[in-house]
């Protein structure tokens, strides 16, 4: 008789923790293509950014200062390498484990596993040790070039290792938030934004739109009581436990919550790396609690298979009269399912409250003279576009894979409904589902626009700018739901093929078209909705918001400086096309959407 394997280092037996989950997990996982593709894509990804980091410092400079300044380049190598990858390895932790637990209420196997010894806490641990072993891997990868890069010198060891770190327990603590809200949601769309959503409030909401205004407001009035300092010190504190803010602190130049890392709290990188490790275990707990009790319902009989996530909201609406569907079919089931828990109520309040606070830290920015700088307003709309355009890739990438690992796809295919009009209305679905997150970068600048801080033009070529990266990433995203059955595998594809498009295939064509290969790079740049921001942005605020409209310039990169009604057209060009391609990718896509119905997984 085989025995179970078992994971035993030294004396110490680790089955109570991972058990077979964790095996089973092992298994399927080496058996997998998409894990080798994507350690093979990830590594091609990272030698392109290498590649680029070192393309920009070749051209630079001259040729005889370039031996002097190898020290600089594997400095600013290391630390791009270092960013890349704690960005990358937690987004892929949320993506991977977004559907860790809905796989198993979708197939009907959580309630057969309670009725064997297997206990939630080893299917939590090893639903999570499996897919982070995998990440582990991936982080494993970076090591030779950063050991390489390391002997041109400029960056100690103590920073490697104390970075290494500070991403794996950020990565552990968004994988375990991802597995939670796959036990409390259905779909793995609701699981990322969720989590994405959390993670942004965390890092980037509560230090740079909360604690800066604060602690602004306190050094201005340093002379009152001790209360403010305690004040000051929380919010030092709080950025210090951030891993934005800790990594801010291990380089000031990495550029990561940029404007914070000189708070002098005495906190090392070891107490953070504590405290987020005790953070993901009350999350796992909290996942060990959820997934016994739906698994418990599901064991029961209390769950079907057509709502894994019903509870007794679900039982209750059985007992409801039907209601008549007003809308396309295809339209008003996309539209009816909420991204928050709780229902289409709790958004609205969400995003009420969202947006009154929004406005409160625009008048605490205001009276602190924050905005009086263009690079404010490029932080805000870099990071509401980021959001925006997250939404809109996420949600286009998981309509029909959604589908296909439920099961009803065949069904919605064997209707009377045409290709063309699934995809309409699942486009128009997602453009309604994105307008309140769009709605943050709306409010910043007609807020900036009826204050003075920003020219009112800036509204009307932002509003070309986010139809064109709506529209754009639509057609990316319904084009990997459409070619792959998983949601893991769509949503990496989709990614992908957006940084390919915006940033490396446009850096290259700017290398070899121009002769100057930095200002080409610089120009090709705009291609990018995030350069084509930033350079709206900057030309629109500071000095140039009060204006006339004739009197607006802006200064390309490479070329003399054009008035306003040029960049109109341009950005009015840059949406055409934009738009133009989206729709093609749409159009593939329908001539796609009956293919590999019954492929396997």
């Amino acid at each position: 008789m085989l025995k179970r394997p078992r994971l035993n280092l030294g004396r110490i037996d680790w089955e109570w923790l991972t058990g077979p989950i964790f095996a089973k997990e092992l298994r399927i996982s080496s058996r997998r293509r998409r894990n080798y593709w994507l350690r093979f894509i990830y590594m091609a990804v990272l030698v392109v950014f290498v590649w680029i980091v070192l393309h920009d410092l070749r051209v630079a400079g001259q040729a005889a200062s370039q031996a002097l300044r190898m020290a600089e380049a594997g400095r600013l190598l290391i630390l791009g390498v270092i960013v890349f990858q704690f960005i990358t390895l937690q987004l892929l932790a949320i993506v991977m484990l977004s559907t860790a637990i809905t796989d198993e209420l979708s197939h009907q196997t959580l309630g057969v596993l309670m009725t064997t010894p297997i206990s939630g806490l080893q299917i939590i641990a090893g639903k999570l040790l499996s897919k982070l072993l995998q990440l582990i891997l991936i982080l494993a990868i970076s090591l030779p070039p950063l050991a390489i890069l390391r002997v041109l010198g400029g960056i100690p060891w103590d920073l490697i290792l104390s970075s290494l770190c500070v991403t794996f327990t950020a990565m552990l603590f968004a994988g375990a938030l991802s597995l939670y809200y796959s036990v409390k949601s259905r779909y793995a769309i609701g699981v990322i934004l969720r989590t994405l959503t959390v993670l942004g409030v965390f890092y980037v909401f509560l230090p740079l739109l909360v604690l800066v205004p604060m602690r602004l407001w306190v050094m201005s009035r340093m002379g009152r009581a001790s209360a403010e300092t305690v004040v000051y010190w929380l919010s030092t504190f709080l950025l210090n436990i951030n891993p934005l803010g800790v990594m801010g602190r291990l380089d000031p130049s990495m550029g990561l919550l940029r404007g914070v890392s000189f708070l002098s709290f005495p906190m090392s990188w070891p107490i953070h790396c504590l405290i987020m490790l005790l953070a993901t275990l009350v999350v796992m707990t909290k996942a060990v609690r959820g997934v016994r009790r739906i698994a418990l319902q599901q064991a029961a009989g209390a769950l079907g298979p057509e709502s894994p996530l019903r509870g007794r909201r679900g039982a209750k609406r059985e007992t409801e009269a039907l209601r008549r569907v007003i809308d396309p079919p295809v339209r008003w089931k996309e539209l009816r399912s909420s991204l928050i828990i709780g229902g289409r109520s709790t958004t609205r309040i969400g995003l009420t409250l969202a947006l009154i606070v929004q406005s409160l830290v625009f008048w605490l920015n205001t009276q602190q003279r924050v905005l009086e700088t263009a690079y404010a307003h490029v932080t805000y709309a870099l990071l509401f576009l980021s959001l925006g355009a997250l939404c809109v890739l996420v949600l286009a990438s998981t309509m029909v894979t959604k589908e296909k690992e439920s099961g009803t796809w065949p069904v919605l295919l064997s209707t009377r409904l045409e290709d063309r009009q699934i995809l309409y209305d699942k486009t128009v679905a997602i453009f309604i589902r994105c307008l309140p997150v769009w709605c943050f970068l709306g409010v910043h600048f007609l807020l900036a626009s009826l204050t003075g801080y920003c020219h009112p033009t800036l509204l009307g070529m932002m509003a070309l700018t986010v139809l064109a990266v709506t529209l754009f990433l639509t057609g990316i995203g319904l084009i990997a739901t459409v070619s792959f059955r998983r949601t893991t595998t769509a949503v990496i594809a989709a990614f992908l093929a957006a940084l390919t498009c915006w940033i490396l295939v446009p850096r290259a064509l700017g290398w070899m078209a121009f002769r100057d290969p930095v200002r080409g790079a610089d120009l090709m740049d705009l291609v990018s909705p995030f350069g084509l921001c930033r350079f709206l942005v900057t030309g629109a605020c500071a000095e140039s918001a009060q204006l006339p409209f004739w009197q607006l310039t802006y200064k390309l990169p490479g070329f003399a400086e054009c008035g306003v009604h040029w960049i109109l057209c341009g950005v009015a060009l840059y949406a055409a096309l934009h738009c133009l391609a989206g729709w093609g990718l749409i159009v593939i896509c329908q001539r796609r959407l009956r293919r590999g119905i019954f492929g396997r997984s």
